[in-house]
C-alpha cells in the first residue's frame, strides 16, 4: 500500500489518488494546526525566533509589505490550482503545484506569526501600555488590534482549508450530497472571504490615530442607537418591536423611569456623532495624518468604550425589566438601577479627558478649538443634569414625598 507521505519531490512520486490523499491530509493537517489558536501560537512565538532582534519598525512593514501580501497570493493561487485540479487531465500537476504551495503556506504564516508575538507580546509589563505615547502606530494597543485582525484572517483561512479538503474529496457527481455541493460551491467565497480579511488587516494598520478614533466613533454610535431603540419599545406600546425582543413595561413609574433614561442616551448619540467627519474628525479641523499623546492605555479606555457603555445600557434594560415585574414588592430595590446609570456615567470620565486632553488641543484654530472645548463642557453639564434627574425619579417611586 502507497504511503501518502511519501516525498512528492521524487521524479516517480504517487499517483493521482496518492497525491490527492497527500493534499488532503495536508488540508487537515494545516486546519488543526492554526485553528489551536491558545497553545500552538504561544510555542511558536518561542520556536521561531527569526527577525526577533529587529526593531518593530521593520517588523511591522514586513508584515505590511511582504508576508501577508504574500499570504494572500498564495491563497488565490492555490484556488487557481484547486480548480485546475478538477479537469482531469491536469489532476495530478495541478494537485502537485497545490502540495508546494501548502508548504509554503505552512511556513509563511509560521513567520507571521511570530512576528506578531515579537511585535505584540501576550504578556507585557503595565508600562509598556502607559509610556507609550511616542509611539504612533506602534503603541501597543494599535499592535494588539492588528494582531486580532491577522488571526481573525487566520480562522477563515482555516475554513479555506477546511472547504478545500472537501472540494478535492474523490466523489461521484451523481451522488453528491447537497450539504458537498455546498463545499463545492462554497471554496471561491471562502478564499474571498479570507482574502478579504487579511487586505482589511493592512488597511486597519495604516490608519491614522484621527481615523481610529473616528471609526470608534461610527461604532459606538451604531451601538447606542440599538439601545434608543429598545428603550423606546420599553416605554411606548406603539413603537416596532426593538432589535432584541424584550417585554414591554407595564408599569408607569417604570415607564416614567424609563423614558427619563432617554434624553441620556440621546446625548451618548450626540458624543459619539461629534467624533465623526461631521464634526471634530473633519478633515479642515483636524489633520488626519495626526496621531496624539495618548499612551495605549488611553487610547484603549476611549476606543473600547462603547463596549463598556453598551453593557452599562444592556444592564438598565434588563434592571428596568425585573424592577417592573417585581413593582408590588414592598421591598423594592432600586439600587442596581441607580447604581448602573452612575457606572455609566463613570465609564465616560477616561474617554471625555482623552478627547479634552489630547484631541481638542490638536485643533490649529483657536476659534475652533474655543468652539470644541466649549461644546464639550456644556455636553459634559447636559449629561449630568440628565443622570441626576434620572437618579431622581428612580427615588420618587420608591417614596414619592422624599
Amino acid at each position: 500500500m502507497e504511503n501518502p507521505a511519501n516525498d512528492t519531490s521524487d521524479r516517480s512520486g504517487p499517483k493521482p489518488k496518492g497525491i490527492q490523499d497527500l493534499v488532503i491530509q495536508r488540508f487537515g493537517d494545516l486546519g488543526r494546526k492554526y485553528k489551536a489558536k491558545g497553545t500552538y501560537l504561544q510555542e511558536t512565538a518561542q520556536a521561531v525566533p527569526t527577525h526577533a532582534a529587529d526593531p518593530k519598525e521593520i517588523l511591522y512593514d514586513r508584515l505590511d509589505s511582504t508576508l501577508l501580501p504574500l499570504l494572500k497570493d498564495q491563497l488565490i493561487a492555490m484556488l487557481g490550482f484547486l480548480e485546475a485540479a478538477k479537469v482531469q487531465e491536469e489532476q495530478d500537476s495541478s494537485l502537485r503545484r497545490v502540495c508546494e504551495i501548502q508548504a509554503e503556506l505552512d511556513n509563511n504564516m509560521t513567520q507571521i506569526i511570530s512576528t506578531v508575538h515579537v511585535l505584540a507580546p501576550r504578556f507585557s509589563s503595565s508600562s509598556d501600555r502607559t509610556n507609550d505615547q511616542h509611539l504612533k502606530h506602534l503603541k501597543r494597543y494599535r499592535l494588539w488590534e492588528y494582531r486580532g485582525s491577522i488571526f481573525s484572517a487566520f480562522f477563515r483561512i482555516c475554513d479555506v482549508f477546511q472547504v478545500a479538503s472537501e472540494y478535492i474529496q474523490p466523489t461521484d457527481l451523481s451522488r453528491r450530497s447537497e450539504e458537498f455541493m455546498h463545499f463545492f460551491h462554497d471554496l471561491p467565497t471562502e478564499t474571498h472571504n479570507a482574502v478579504s480579511l487579511i487586505d482589511l488587516a493592512v488597511k486597519r494598520s495604516k490608519r491614522s490615530e484621527m481615523e481610529v478614533i473616528e471609526d470608534f466613533g461610527e461604532r459606538a454610535v451604531s451601538q447606542v442607537d440599538h439601545h434608543l431603540i429598545n428603550l423606546i419599545t420599553l416605554t411606548n406600546p406603539a413603537a416596532p418591536i426593538g432589535f432584541t425582543k424584550i417585554p414591554r413595561l407595564t408599569r408607569q413609574p417604570l415607564i416614567n423611569l424609563a423614558t427619563s433614561a432617554i434624553p441620556i442616551v440621546r446625548l451618548l448619540h450626540v458624543f459619539f456623532k461629534k467624533l465623526s467627519k461631521q464634526g471634530i474628525m473633519n478633515s479642515q479641523t483636524l489633520p488626519l495624518a495626526s496621531f496624539t499623546e495618548m499612551n495605549s492605555d488611553q487610547l484603549e479606555h476611549l476606543c473600547q468604550s462603547d463596549h463598556t457603555i453598551g453593557h452599562d445600557l444592556l444592564q438598565l434594560e434588563d434592571v428596568l425589566c425585573a424592577i417592573d415585574t417585581s413593582f408590588e414588592d414592598r421591598r423594592l430595590d432600586i439600587r442596581p438601577i441607580t447604581r448602573t446609570v452612575e457606572q455609566l456615567a463613570s465609564h465616560l470620565d477616561a474617554p471625555f479627558r482623552s478627547l479634552l486632553c489630547y484631541v481638542v488641543p490638536l485643533i490649529d484654530d483657536v476659534t475652533t478649538q474655543n468652539y470644541y472645548q466649549g461644546w464639550f463642557a456644556t455636553w459634559k453639564t447636559q449629561m449630568n443634569l440628565a443622570i441626576c434627574n434620572f437618579v431622581q425619579v428612580a427615588k420618587d417611586i420608591v417614596d414619592p414625598f422624599a
